[in-house]
């Protein structure tokens, strides 16, 4: 797959989990454990789809970084903060971070308020792993607490 012009080894990985949770707030942050910068290691998201489920209700919560959707980051922040909106194709599709944009250090997250009742959180997306990543993994984590790693090897749950 190219990235960015370029015909680094990608993989991607589709994910879905859901995690308890029943707050009316909820921080979601992908961070990673990459050593280099994104030139040499990267990561993307993209097809995120955020939903909260009670019993047999699901209420959509977002749905960011997909095909045909606005091109900037939806509020999503970044840390450190990105030279622009932190956009990016690969396989001549957006994602959010990827080649000479997410790498070592980077994580972006975002709050939701509001929530309705609920038990559960679902996250479904789409990481890219942009060049050769050894052990190196995107870990999601929920309020603060790391809940999944997605890595080349596997995807696992960290709760």
């Amino acid at each position: 797959m190219a990235c960015n012009g370029n015909n680094p080894d990608t993989e991607v990985e589709n994910v879905s989990f859901s995690v308890p949770h029943s707050s009316s707030k909820v921080n979601i942050e992908f961070t990673s454990t990459l050593c280099k910068e994104p030139s040499v290691h990267a990561y993307g998201v993209r097809d995120l789809t955020i939903v909260t489920r009670k019993g047999r209700g699901v209420n959509l919560v977002t749905k960011d970084f997909s095909v045909g959707q606005r091109e900037d980051n939806n509020g999503w922040a970044a840390q450190p903060a990105l030279a622009g909106t932190g956009i990016s194709k690969c396989g001549g599709k957006q994602i959010f971070g990827g080649l000479n944009v997410f790498g070592v250090n980077q994580s972006i997250s975002k709050n939701f308020g509001n929530l309705p009742a609920h038990q559960w959180v679902r996250l479904v997306f789409s990481t890219l792993l942009i060049n050769e990543w050894e052990s190196n993994g995107v870990e999601v984590l929920i309020d603060g607490k790391r809940v999944f790693t997605v890595d080349r090897k596997n995807s696992k749950r960290g709760f």
